[in-house]
């Protein structure tokens, strides 16, 4: 079983070392939900459904959706 927060983690790290996704502040899994929520700032964020996304679909949908 992957751990899912932690892909997310090191995601976020490499999304932050570009210039066009820099200004992410945190991507956080919702295990219960099935969610992954990429926030931006206090009022921005973004809601991503990975619905029995295995690790490597789930970077695909977020890199697809942010």
């Amino acid at each position: 079983m992957e751990d899912k927060q932690a892909i997310c983690d090191a995601f976020l790290t490499t999304l932050q070392l570009t210039r066009r996704y820099e200004d992410i502040q945190s991507i956080d899994y919702d295990a219960a939900t099935e969610t992954v929520t990429v926030t931006y700032n206090e009022i921005s964020h973004r809601s991503i459904n990975v619905e029995c996304d295995s690790g490597i679909a789930m970077i695909q949908d977020i890199l697809k959706n942010i």
